[in-house]
């Protein structure tokens, strides 16, 4: 569903929540978009991931300058400062999301693994897939939006991905071999030679 919590009449706050797909190792939760009043300040400690796409205006993120172009990252439970200008108050698009995965995908992307503003070529082009999610699709239920969401993260992360210098490994270590096997398994019993057989460690 599409919200809308607007600062005032000339600066706007629409979002879309999902958690359909909570169950998932990596899951959009929310994008949204919003036009910030001149000045304003806000301060939050959350335990989710944020990445906001700057399309115009200026501000600053813990500290950091940023403007047009730039995008900036939310870790989970570290502290957000985010200032607007007061002369040229800024307008962004983000996309929430989370998963036991999530620190992995973002180190493989190349992207900062804490709250940091980052200059990104393809600003624009990820703002246009959220609005697109946000604004033009018309969802008939909660199950096509959560994936229409989902398909919005992946394609902002391959865009992400296609400049990183930590592409993802096709191979998969064999520690983390077996523990996927465990999570997968766990609710069963489970004996030694069932364990390794698979891993070569026998």
């Amino acid at each position: 569903m599409l919200f809308c919590s607007p600062f005032d009449e000339a600066h706007h706050h629409y979002y879309r929540i999902s958690n359909v797909l909570q169950h998932n190792n990596f899951y959009a939760v929310e994008v949204g978009y919003n036009k910030v009043p001149p000045g304003m300040r806000q301060c939050y400690k959350r335990n989710i991931f944020i990445l906001h796409y700057i399309i115009s205006g200026k501000g600053f993120f813990c500290g950091q300058p940023f403007d047009k172009d730039y995008a900036y990252i939310v870790l989970p439970d570290e502290y957000e400062d985010f200032t607007s200008s007061d002369e040229h108050p800024y307008e962004a698009y983000w996309i929430m999301f989370q998963g036991k995965d999530t620190m992995s995908i973002l180190k493989n992307a190349s992207l900062p693994t804490h709250n940091k503003v980052f200059k990104f070529n393809d600003n624009e082009k990820c703002a246009e897939i959220i609005h697109k999610v946000l604004f033009d699709i018309k969802p008939k239920n909660e199950f096509e939006e959560a994936y229409l969401m989902q398909s919005a993260l992946y394609e902002i992360f391959s865009l992400h991905l296609r400049d990183s210098n930590n592409p993802p490994s096709s191979a998969i270590a064999p520690e983390m071999q077996i523990k996927k096997f465990l999570d997968e398994n766990f609710f069963r019993e489970i004996n030694i030679n069932e364990l390794t057989k698979p891993h070569s460690y026998v």
